[in-house]
């Protein structure tokens, strides 16, 4: 990642937080292109809508603690 890009990152979301956060993305999608750290995988379903975010999966969605099965 470069020093000056800017990145948001989203937490998991209830589905009621996914409604909410679909105004971020639009005034995201509204800027240049902006890299969107998503860690739940409901978010997922809405980012085929917008063009000018970049998607990556964050950590919670990753990473897998050695005491899970």
């Amino acid at each position: 990642m470069d020093e000056e890009e800017f990145a948001f990152i989203t937490p998991r979301l209830s589905n009621n937080g996914l409604r909410k956060i679909k105004r971020y993305l639009d005034f995201l999608n509204g800027k240049e292109e902006t890299r969107l750290i998503f860690n739940d995988l409901g978010l997922l379903n809405f980012l085929v809508k917008y063009s000018n975010l970049k998607p990556h999966m964050g950590r919670q969605l990753v990473y897998v603690p050695a005491r899970c099965p």
